[in-house]
């Protein structure tokens, strides 16, 4: 009775220690995603500073602030954390436009 007791305890123990390490895992990689969000939000948050300081933005400004929220809304939908808009967004804004130049 005693030893099964004991037996049972030193499951428990590594059960917890998997649990550990899969939870310490998950936060990793919730971590990197937190941090790439916020980088993006960085991004964002310049790119419309920059068109707002500019009475006129130049034709090299809109296609930065572009490829900014581009990148922004491909990563949300990557992560899942922006629901089905982010994905609608991401699929509109992977096509190349259609004034792009193609550069040889």
């Amino acid at each position: 009775l005693i030893q099964d007791k004991e037996d049972e305890i030193v499951q428990h123990e590594k059960d917890q220690a998997s649990a550990d390490a899969q939870r310490a895992g998950t936060k990793k990689e919730y971590d990197a995603n937190a941090a790439d969000l916020e980088a993006a939000l960085e991004a964002l948050n310049g790119a419309i500073m920059t068109l707002k300081a500019s009475k006129k933005p130049s034709f090299a400004q809109v296609q930065s602030v572009a490829e900014t929220v581009r990148t922004a809304a491909l990563l949300a939908d990557a992560l899942g954390v922006a629901g089905e808009a982010a994905a609608k967004a991401a699929a509109f804004l992977q096509q190349a436009p259609a004034n792009e130049v193609q550069m040889q």
